[in-house]
């Protein structure tokens, strides 16, 4: 079985980095005959996407001479329009940061094809609440920035400080905060020359736009010993090694002038990997490069968790380590042949990310559920922790993604409504429709029945017409409408009550 990939990349963005990964990736997909890959030019692509066709995408098939010559040719006249449905796998290599809408136009392409890093997921992982979600037991403390008080808290806790604004790499939108014994503020933004600033709103305006959260943490002096790049696959450690300053500055940069030696990936680094790779996987995010710092104590810390960036591959071979690069094109053929075949299991500590981000997508669709507001791993977790016997949480994954979940719970604590319990069932958006709903419904029922409940009650939005129809579907019956029960959006919303009887 030959593998159609696409590629989505600015190609003139790597035009100054001739030993690139991402060049190297391209020249091994071209001489990989298990591969027909094709390059998708940035620009063009977000041209046919931002009109909505999503039915073919602009595309370049690649070939040795395409794959060498595609980093300085600007020309896009051989492009072909292929079926978006043909590609069996698209990965995403555009550098950050990314231009504006950039995720939200690939999400479109999400129901018609399989993302190695699925877009949707990224939008949240990028956010600066996202890592500490995930990874918090080995980051170091940190807060959410977007004020000079809040520099100001951080300096007061911490006195020397790094910054770090979402959306950006290679240390760009990375500062370091700090007092000098005279008071001044001291900004350093990556290999720039310190600034001496007489007040944090000066520092304000030179780190800019604060549309979005910092995230703001303690500077970690171990970071002078340099910093270590793991490379992470579906969960599989490949290798690690570690990046450090010629100059002995506190950013580690390859691409300005750290140098590069292969280090054995430790039994702590392989624990945190373990401990966090399994949500990233859950939410479709499967190609990882974790990024240590040592802490205060020797231990190793995340600073990052990349996704999709594939920094490194070909590095880690050139400095005697596996072929890694081989290794991700492997793996990339067995996850495209491997079984699609979806399955339910109970929900645990990994599944929360993922089970938030598919409730986040209802919540911000509006009309679907009364609850507004972020809602994170961390609150998952807590309602799987809080199931009782009678209760419970289950997924439905294919390749470790959870695809979406179902939630069995008491109707009451009353003695009298013991039998009776409520269901709420959530897929993502890009498999609605696909049956996976009710897969999951039917399971949920099932699992009542086991659990000796006879009444099943479901409250749905009555703006809501495709649940209401989803659960008539599935044996419930209309049973009443709440007037103006619930208050969302600056207007009164209705409720409708639905019932199924399992005797």
């Amino acid at each position: 079985m030959t593998v159609r990939v696409g590629v989505i990349c600015d190609a003139l963005a790597y035009r100054d980095q001739p030993g690139s990964d991402v060049i190297r990736f391209y020249q091994a997909l071209a001489q990989d005959h298990a591969f027909e890959s094709f390059h998708l030019p940035l620009s063009a692509l977000r041209a046919v996407l931002a009109l909505g066709d999503l039915s073919s995408l602009p595309a370049l098939g690649l070939c040795d001479r395409v794959a060498t010559s595609l980093w300085s040719e600007t020309s896009t006249t051989a492009l072909q329009p292929v079926l978006t449905q043909k590609f069996e796998l698209l990965f995403c290599r555009t550098l950050k940061p990314f231009p504006p809408r950039h995720l939200e136009l690939l999400r479109q392409l999400e129901p018609l094809t399989r993302f190695l890093n699925r877009p949707s997921s990224k939008i949240r992982q990028l956010a600066s609440w996202f890592l500490s979600d995930i990874a918090g037991s080995f980051t170091p403390p940190s807060r959410l920035i977007r004020s000079s008080e809040g520099l100001a808290d951080g300096l007061e806790e911490w006195g020397d400080m790094v910054i770090k604004r979402p959306n950006s790499t290679q240390g760009r939108g990375v500062y370091r905060l700090s007092r000098s014994g005279h008071g001044d503020i001291l900004l350093s933004q990556g290999h720039r020359p310190v600034e001496t600033l007489s007040a944090l709103e000066d520092a304000m305006v030179l780190i800019g736009d604060v549309s979005e959260e910092w995230l703001a943490m303690p500077f970690l002096h171990g970071t002078f010993r340099g910093d270590k790049r793991v490379l992470v696959v579906d969960g599989e450690v490949i290798a690690g090694y570690r990046r450090r300053s010629r100059s002995g500055h506190w950013i580690n940069n390859v691409s300005v002038d750290a140098d590069c030696v292969l280090e054995p990936v430790s039994a702590d680094e392989r624990s945190v990997v373990a401990a966090t790779a399994p949500a990233y996987r859950a939410m479709g995010m499967r190609i990882l490069g974790y990024d240590f710092l040592t802490g205060p104590s020797g231990e190793p810390v995340v600073s990052e968790i990349n996704v999709g960036n594939i920094g490194g591959f070909s590095r880690v071979t050139e400095l005697g380590g596996p072929d890694a690069m081989q290794e991700l094109l492997g793996w990339m053929r067995l996850f495209a042949e491997g079984d699609g075949e979806a399955s339910i299991e109970p929900a645990q500590d990994h599944h929360a990310a993922a089970m938030a981000a598919i409730y986040q997508q209802s919540v911000d669709q509006g009309g679907v559920t009364m609850d507004v507001g972020l809602f994170t791993a961390d609150a998952f977790r807590q309602r799987l922790i809080a199931c009782g016997e009678r209760s419970g949480f289950w997924v439905i994954c294919r390749q470790g993604e959870v695809l979406g979940w179902t939630e069995l719970r008491a109707y009451s604590p009353r003695w009298g409504y013991r039998f009776t319990a409520e269901t709420s069932t959530y897929v993502h958006a890009s498999v609605r429709g696909k049956g996976y709903g009710s897969r999951l419904q039917r399971f949920v029922m099932s699992q009542a029945r086991e659990k000796n409940y006879r009444h099943l009650v479901a409250k749905v939005v009555s703006t809501n017409d495709r649940s209401v129809t989803f659960h008539l579907q599935h044996g419930f019956e209309h049973v009443g409408t709440q007037k103006q029960v619930g208050f969302l959006g600056d207007s009164w919303h209705d409720v409708v009550i639905l019932q199924c009887l399992l005797v």
